[in-house]
């Protein structure tokens, strides 16, 4: 194999890499996503019934907001790092 093919297949492997690594990550968000959504739930049937204040509440919602966030940064990480591997491929 000459270089300029040896570094091609090196630059695709490490997409590749990249690839699955953004995948899991994704992966990991979006159970994330879940359980922030089951905790504000139980947080807003807690507030509802007395048995927690504002600032729990509050709280829950910030953690399910911040994984959403994460959620779709790590989505969209997933998306950019499959179309660099589909771009080195062709």
């Amino acid at each position: 194999m000459d270089k300029t093919k040896l570094e091609l297949r090196k630059q695709i492997e490490q997409a590749y890499y990249n690839a699955v690594g953004a995948k899991s990550r994704w992966d990991a968000a979006q159970k994330s996503v879940a359980a922030s959504n089951e905790a504000y739930r139980f947080a807003e049937e807690k507030h509802d019934s007395g048995r927690a204040n504002t600032y729990e509440l509050t709280l829950a919602k910030n953690n399910q907001t911040q994984a959403l966030g994460e959620e779709a940064q790590a989505k969209y990480e997933y998306a950019f790092r499959l179309k660099i591997l589909e771009l080195l491929k062709d």
